[in-house]
């Protein structure tokens, strides 16, 4: 019973600090996106709110549940756009700060990335590799997106407030 509550204990507060870096991420990209208001161009910003509605639309179907989306599309691209010009702003914030920063995810990195999830699921380690394969520059884009997240975090002068 002792090794069952702390499995718990531990679980919770594992959740807990994913939680809180998780909102202290957001904070900080907040403040990022409101200190460099950046025009976005509009292309990306579409792109962006497609494929906002279209994983939208993929997690209810995968929930058992029919996105209804039929004539309502117009009026979900108008309240999403705001989500996704923000997205676009800190993709292109983030990215300056890897070229400012010389910060880029390496072969080796991305190559152990792929030892990681094969190791994790091993019965699958032939579909890990098509997707790597298939989505590496995702791949290699997500892991400097997080050395860059990383980097500012690590020298960001934080405030705690009240």
């Amino acid at each position: 019973m002792e090794e069952f509550k702390t499995r718990i204990r531990e679980s919770l507060n594992a959740s807990l600090e994913k939680a809180q870096k998780v909102e202290l991420e957001t904070q900080m990209m907040d403040h990022l996106v409101k200190e460099n208001e950046i025009p976005v161009p509009d292309s990306l910003v579409e792109m962006q709110l497609s494929s906002l509605l279209e994983r939208a639309k993929d997690m209810m179907l995968r929930q058992g549940m029919k996105p209804d989306t039929d004539g309502k599309e117009a009026g979900l691209r108008e309240k999403y756009r705001p989500q996704a010009e923000r997205q676009v702003r800190v993709s292109y914030i983030l990215s300056g700060i890897a070229k400012q920063e010389n910060l880029a995810a390496t072969d080796a990195e991305v190559g152990l990335e792929l030892e990681k999830y094969k190791a994790k699921n091993p019965e699958r380690a032939k579909d890990v590799e098509a997707y790597f394969a298939e989505h590496g520059d995702h791949v290699r884009a997500q892991m400097t997106d997080e050395k860059v997240v990383k980097f500012i975090t690590e020298n960001a002068k934080i405030k705690e407030t009240a």
